[in-house]
């Protein structure tokens, strides 16, 4: 595995299981990267994802980014959505793409559902982070029965069976029961609410 150390805190070894991070210096961001390799590693021990199925990158970093908030370990109970906000995913959406006002908001949720390719790209690497956020903790927060069809979708799909770009979309628009616009726009108006 590449990894560059300078760039990243942490991260979740799939095929072995376990999660590796180094102390940068950075107290807190340490703490978020722990939470975030943490979610990915329940998620797989817990069947939520396969190690034998190809889920979009889109459900396991938005999982992971879900958890990186100290607030979502705090047991603070009653704490509104907005306290459970990932703020860094919040201020890059806020500063890209107009608080998931401008139509490029729109365009990256429809790349994140069709392929992987905007984590792939080292200029588009941390938008795709943000969107995948603000799409899980969308499902989460407001329509809890889509997000379970999401993770439960991605998690049976056949053995190492190849995801097309068609079919992502296909069982994306199925999972959330619309389609990718309207989606986009329902989640553009949550990020309003967390203002």
């Amino acid at each position: 595995m590449d990894v560059a150390a300078k760039r990243v805190a942490g991260i979740y070894a799939r095929e072995s299981n376990r999660v590796i991070t180094h102390d940068g210096g950075h107290q807190r961001l340490i703490a978020a990267t722990v939470r975030h390799e943490a979610a990915h590693q329940s998620a797989y021990n817990y069947n939520v994802h396969s190690r034998v199925v190809i889920t979009p990158r889109w459900v396991t970093e938005g999982i992971g980014q879900m958890f990186e908030p100290e607030s979502m370990v705090s047991g603070e109970a009653g704490l509104r959505h907005r306290d459970r906000a990932s703020q860094d995913s919040v201020r890059l959406i806020d500063a890209v793409y107009d608080g998931g006002q401008a139509p490029e908001f729109g365009e990256a949720i429809r790349d994140l559902v069709g392929s992987n390719q905007m984590f792939n790209n080292a200029s588009t690497t941390s938008n795709a982070y943000a969107v995948a956020w603000a799409m899980m903790f969308y499902l989460a927060e407001r329509e809890p029965k889509a997000f379970a069809a999401v993770l439960s979708g991605t998690a049976s799909r056949g053995t190492y069976q190849p995801y097309d770009r068609f079919a992502r979309l296909n069982d994306f628009q199925r999972w959330v029961g619309s389609d990718i616009d309207t989606f986009g726009n329902k989640v553009a108006w949550f990020l309003k609410s967390l203002r």
